[in-house]
Parts: C-alpha cells; structure tokens; sequence
C-alpha cells in the first residue's frame, strides 16, 4: 500500500512538473527599488540636516565649529535637492507625482526657514521658538514622504512589521 501511494505520489509530481517549470514573468522592481532608496535617502540626510542645524544653532557664537556645522548642512541639504531631483524624474502615476510636488513645496519652506535661522544664528543664538517650529516643519515632511510611497504603492515606514 505504501509503495501505491509513494508511486502515485511521484507520477503526479513528474506530471506536473512542466506547469512548475514554466517561466513566469517576474515584474521589473528596479525602478520601485530605486524610488525607495532615493525617498531613504531623501529622509535620512533631512535627519541629519536637522540635526546639524540644531548643532550649529546652539553652540557659542566664537566656537569654530559652528562653520563646520554649517558646511555639512549646506551639504545635507544639497544632497536632499539632488534625490529629490531624481524622485522627480522618476517614472511616477499622476497621484505620485502630486505628493511628491506636494512634497518638493514643503521641502522649499522648510529651507527657507533653515536660511532664515542659520543667518539669523550668526548673529545670535535661536530662539526655542524658531527651534521648536523649525523641528515641527521637519517632522511633518515624513508625512509628505509617506503619503508620495503610499502613492507609488509602495510601503512606507509606518507600514513595517513590528
């Protein structure tokens, strides 16, 4: 009996193996692998812009570090301008698209008001004011970036498993 079942077992594995062994078109991911990795990029030298900005605000006027924070996060936020531009390029639904014009506008105050504490900053230190709002326009930009992924159909950070 057990060699009937053993037998039958593998004829029906040898009959169906032409359906498994036919080739599926496998969707081309890379262009969705690359939009992701330029929104991780985009997010993670906005974290580190913020950070530096922070930095440079609070330290003592004649500290000679100030300039170096003040380098990179010119540099950070040329990078986040330079993968935005990519994002922008990329092949996009219209819903994509939007958010992430929607995005790129909110990018654009949010580096004004960066501008506006570093030059102010020079001179003396931020106010908790301007800290606390410019730390709340930063944090709303990950809205932004998750609302472009979801629009892509793509996961967000909010979606990962716990």
């Amino acid at each position: 009996m057990t060699f009937r079942i053993a037998a039958a077992t593998s004829v029906l594995a040898i009959a169906t193996l032409p359906a498994f062994a036919q080739e599926t078109e496998t969707p081309d991911m890379t262009g969705q692998a690359e939009l992701v990795g330029n929104m991780g990029k985009i997010e993670a030298n906005i974290a580190e812009a913020h950070a530096r900005l922070f930095t440079h605000m609070l330290l003592p006027q004649d500290d000679e570090e100030r300039q170096t924070y003040s380098e990179a996060f010119s540099n950070d936020i040329a990078s986040v301008d330079e993968y935005l531009s990519l994002v922008q390029d990329s092949d996009l639904s219209a819903e994509g698209a939007a958010e992430i014009e929607n995005f790129a506008a909110e990018w654009s105050e949010v580096k004004d008001l960066a501008d506006g504490l570093t030059d102010a900053s020079r001179d003396e230190l931020a106010s908790v004011d301007d800290i606390k709002a410019f730390s709340n326009a930063v944090l709303e930009l990950d809205d932004y970036i998750d609302a472009a992924l979801e629009a892509a159909g793509l996961p967000d950070d909010d979606d990962a498993p716990e």
